[in-house]
């Protein structure tokens, strides 16, 4: 069996490259659940949409029970959809705690730690006055919640399915 060293037994060096690591794959894995959180946006939304382009076309017709499924099927599909994005928007925010971990450690947010006063003067404190890489109200703030993204898509797919059904049951029956 391998016996891997303690992080004591590390020097310095190698503890900043396993952070370094530890980064680039939370990163990786950031990107990867905002890519699929996009898709499946994009896609649920199409879905439920192109359904009921399809019965106001009149490409479907059929009685009472299928446009009564079909709303179904809008409004099913838009949930399931909403609660895979929340989902997906509660694994980023774990990543971005994570990432902000590493972020502290490596001390972006202590000040005077990579940005000096003279610095801060020279340019005038833009982008802004803290004498760190990141502002410190991201820590203050940051990774509490669901993004805006996340909130967004799913208010977006939510709307489309409710839209999409109540469009197909006042079609049929008014």
């Amino acid at each position: 069996m391998i016996k891997f060293p303690e992080a004591s037994d590390l020097t310095t060096y190698q503890k900043i490259k396993v952070l370094e690591v530890g980064y680039t794959q939370f990163a990786s894995e950031l990107q990867h659940a905002e890519n699929l959180e996009h898709k499946v946006a994009i896609s649920s939304s199409t879905i439920v949409l192109v359904m009921a382009g399809l019965i106001l076309q009149q490409k479907i017709d059929a009685g009472n029970i299928v446009y009564l499924l079909f709303s179904a099927i809008c409004f099913g599909f838009s949930l399931f959809s909403a609660l895979f994005l929340f989902q997906i928007g509660k694994r980023k925010q774990l990543l971005c705690a994570g990432i902000l971990r590493i972020e502290q450690i490596l001390g972006f947010f202590t000040p005077g730690n990579f940005v000096s006063e003279e610095f801060l003067v020279e340019t005038k404190e833009q982008p802004h006055k803290d004498s760190t890489v990141f502002m410190k109200k991201g820590l203050s703030s940051g990774y509490t919640g669901l993004d805006q993204d996340s909130i967004w898509h799913m208010l977006g797919v939510g709307f489309c399915g409710i839209a999409s059904g109540a469009v197909i049951l006042v079609y049929k029956f008014y």
